[in-house]
């Protein structure tokens, strides 16, 4: 039998989001192949249902694209949202809310977040946000996975998901059922891009103010998702948002302090530089400085990778590494303690690019090492930089403009002895008293203010904000 249009269509659909549904793409060619994907995929999806496609690629291909380069990489995501939309509406979800209820007299916000665990980079970046929200307003959180008791704390009530054995549509269901049970005034997303659930809420109306937040820091380009709230530091990266920009001043925000273990005694005096990175932010191009990075660095100081990989995984992933920057050592996924014993034994970190780390930035500096962050215009790309001067490391020979800079900076740091051992004496002290340091502040306001004259501007409006975007 000869294959349809239709049929090479769908094949070509396929290989197109295994492409994009995957945290691999170290090698040249997986790169590639994920920008070309960027391009062509969009227009195929419109012919599919996910009952063809696989719902965990479409997920991971919604968060990877931010991880590309392509100037429009992230209007995949209009298509991956109709997507969901008309499989939803298919299935019986529609974007309607139920009348909002409360106890007292504020109004109540559900918070949703894929993580709210006390380890987490979600808990420690918003957990003081979501304490100063308390003050205007009762508060419900909803996670998708595993909540501890201090991520639980954060909440008046809190809600995990039932992960039932279900088809995917009735499980968002249920889902969409806590919400309007819950009744919130106002959603507050600390992230969408994290799990499936939260891209579909996302394109649902489930209650009369809906905001995101930059628990991953891109736009949800859901008509549906009133305002982006960040600190204004970020504002120009919001220009190709869908949201309307609602900023908040820098240091009405801060987070919750580095995770405290004591200080491991260093083995010796070598000089390690480490790239402290999880597998999506290993992309083929920052392998690629790292390899130049390799080449010019003396042969007693050594290059380490953090991957975040599973066991399983990790063989594979050490030997693609090593194809593009032989002499590196590289680690798996490994425990808090292991992690904060690596870090004590490295002098120097380099900051992945163009998806730059945060905690993992408070992380190094919190030890005493300093590092190297590259700039640019994308909030992703900002994030790094902004961390490094808010813990009051020098710019100078830290913050990098260009892949040349970066490189550069990173060898200097790692073979001007004076200079690396002043920055770290710096940060030492420094974080030898962190609440000095406004990042650290006990309390943090900005976002519960900013959320309040939202929801009171929409209360006195009588309608749903518009965003700047049109759609068909």
């Amino acid at each position: 039998m000869t294959a349809t249009n239709n049929d090479k269509d769908l094949m070509q659909a396929r290989l197109y989001l295994a492409a994009l549904g995957t945290d691999n793409a170290l090698t040249e060619d997986a790169h590639l192949r994920r920008e070309e994907s960027l391009g062509a995929l969009p227009a195929l999806l419109a012919n599919f249902n996910t009952s063809q496609l696989a719902i965990d690629q479409l997920c991971t291909a919604y968060m990877m694209c931010s991880y590309g380069e392509r100037f429009d990489k992230h209007t995949i995501k209009l298509a991956i949202n109709a997507l969901f939309k008309r499989e939803m509406l298919h299935e019986g979800i529609l974007p309607g809310y139920a009348t909002p209820k409360r106890k007292g007299a504020k109004p109540h916000l559900l918070i949703v977040s894929t993580f709210m665990r006390s380890t987490h980079a979600m808990f420690r970046w918003y957990a003081k946000a979501i304490r100063g929200m308390r003050r205007h307003f009762e508060i419900t959180g909803l996670t998708f996975t595993d909540l501890d008791e201090a991520g639980a704390a954060l909440f008046d009530r809190a809600i995990v998901a039932p992960m039932t054995p279900a088809p995917f549509y009735k499980m968002v269901e249920q889902v969409t059922a806590l919400i309007n049970d819950a009744g919130p005034d106002a959603i507050f997303y600390a992230d969408t891009a994290m799990h499936p659930f939260g891209i579909c809420l996302s394109n649902l109306r489930l209650a009369p103010l809906q905001v995101l937040a930059a628990g991953h820091p891109a736009s949800s380009y859901s008509r549906q998702v009133d305002y982006f709230m960040i600190e204004d530091v970020y504002a120009k990266a919001l220009a190709h948002f869908t949201e309307r920009p609602a900023l908040i001043a820098e240091s009405t925000h801060a987070i919750e302090l580095p995770i405290a273990l004591p200080i491991a005694e260093r083995e010796d005096s070598t000089v390690r530089v480490l790239v402290p990175a999880t597998m999506p932010k290993l992309s083929y191009p920052l392998l690629k400085a790292c390899a130049k990075i390799a080449r010019a660095l003396p042969p007693a100081v050594e290059l380490h990778i953090t991957t975040h990989a599973e066991p399983s995984d990790f063989p594979l992933i050490e030997h693609q590494i090593h194809s593009i920057v032989p002499s590196a050592k590289c680690y798996p996924r490994l425990s808090t303690a292991l992690y904060f014993y690596l870090l004590d034994q490295c002098s120097v970190f380099a900051n992945p690019f163009p998806f730059g780390g945060s905690t993992t930035v408070l992380d190094c500096l919190s030890r005493g090492m300093p590092g190297v962050s590259m700039t640019g215009t994308e909030m992703f790309e900002l994030s790094g930089p902004v961390t490094m001067r808010r813990c009051e490391l020098p710019t100078l020979g830290t913050i990098a403009h260009s892949e040349r800079e970066y490189v550069s900076a990173v060898i200097n740091l790692a073979i001007n002895r004076p200079l690396r051992e002043q920055y770290a004496h710096n940060l030492r002290t420094l974080f030898g008293s962190p609440e000095r340091l406004p990042i650290f502040a006990p309390r943090a306001q900005g976002y519960g203010d900013k959320l309040a004259t939202l929801y009171d501007q929409r209360s006195a409006s009588n309608g749903r904000p518009r965003n700047r975007i049109a759609y068909a």
